[in-house]
């Protein structure tokens, strides 16, 4: 009966401390790729902390409740909304709180799109450009080439034309550098997300 007890006692997160911050530690790694970020290092890259930093987060060390708190802001999770949240037994649908997040950083990138457009605004841009933005944005916070970006990324043909409707903006408005700028026909051109271009898909705001 003694065994018994304690095996209960270790599957209980009440009870058990490395269990607790195991959940705490999946539940990030959960919202993170359903809100569309594919690797640890993604995440980490875009939001300004090292790969090594976030992997142990979601492995649940060194996680401190401050830190908790600020990666959830970073999925539009504020303080008074913790209640709220299914830690043990998180969403493996698009959820309301996932699909809460992917809008918010959305119209965040709608509303700086706005500021840099000024009058020259489109009205008819839509979540779907937008969002490809933030994929592309995403994808590259390592170097990628053009071939990766229309082939591996959005499934386009690969060309310059292409990469131009699809990401031109991104490189005039200075989120998207190319890593050769005083060679534009480099055929060996990649392309990075740069600080300005991560700050912009950044919730958390300090």
């Amino acid at each position: 009966m003694a065994n018994v007890n304690e095996h209960k006692r270790e599957e209980n997160p009440n009870n058990n401390e490395k269990l607790f911050y195991s959940l705490l530690g999946n539940y990030l790694k959960t919202l993170r790729i359903k809100a569309g970020f594919p690797t640890p290092e993604a995440f980490a890259n875009i939001t300004g902390m090292t790969r090594s930093q976030y992997s142990a987060y979601e492995n649940g060390k060194n996680l401190t409740l401050i830190t908790f708190r600020n990666i959830l802001l970073e999925f539009n999770i504020k303080v008074e909304e913790w209640l709220n949240l299914d830690i043990v037994n998180p969403p493996l649908d698009q959820s309301k709180l996932i699909r809460s997040s992917r809008q918010a950083r959305v119209d965040q990138v709608i509303e700086q799109v706005k500021i840099i457009a000024g009058t020259n605004y489109d009205v008819n841009i839509g979540s779907k450009v937008i969002q490809r933005y933030i994929d592309i944005l995403i994808y590259c916070h390592t170097a990628k080439s053009r071939h990766e970006i229309l082939t591996k990324l959005l499934e386009m043909d690969d060309s310059v034309n292409t990469l131009k409707r699809v990401a031109g903006k991104l490189i005039d408005y200075g989120w998207l550098q190319l890593t050769d700028p005083t060679n534009r026909n480099n055929p060996n051109q990649k392309y990075i997300t740069s600080e300005v271009g991560k700050s912009v898909l950044s919730l958390k705001k300090t």
